[in-house]
């Protein structure tokens, strides 16, 4: 099952061993399934980490980094993504998952969840649907 997981996923992630840890977890770790990242994504992703709230510093997000780089695929970012979102800064999310024929959205980003299914055909999913989804055996080919 190919997946773009949202900014909200990998930060809650980050700081928490909830549901989003879980599902990284589960592509890191176990290679559940394949996650979709660009260079966009993951520099949101450093970004919001660095904040000085979340008292990161610059060693251990690159290394977390580094772990979902090497453990995803990367897709090249899709330049002037069109809009569907609410938010146009998550814009680029929903155009990356086309772009890379995602099977599915995972995201706690109400803008993005709402968005529904992208084109009638990529469920956008918050993470505990998405675990549910896992332990189901995934999508219906």
């Amino acid at each position: 099952m190919r997946v773009v997981l949202d900014t909200t996923v990998y930060v809650a992630a980050a700081l928490t061993e909830g549901v989003s840890h879980r599902i990284v977890k589960a592509f890191i770790d176990n290679g559940s399934f394949t996650s979709i990242v660009s260079h966009d994504l993951l520099a949101e992703v450093r970004g919001v980490l660095l904040r000085p709230r979340f008292g990161f510093t610059q060693g251990p997000v690159d290394r977390y980094l580094t772990a979902i780089f090497f453990n995803a695929e990367l897709h090249s970012d899709v330049p002037d993504p069109p809009s569907r979102c609410k938010d146009p800064d998550d814009d680029y999310l929903l155009a990356l998952a086309l772009a890379a024929n995602a099977d599915v959205i995972v995201s706690e980003n109400w803008d993005v969840l709402e968005v529904g299914p992208l084109e009638g055909r990529i469920p956008v999913l918050n993470g505990a649907a998405f675990l549910r989804l896992l332990r189901e055996g995934g999508l219906e080919g």
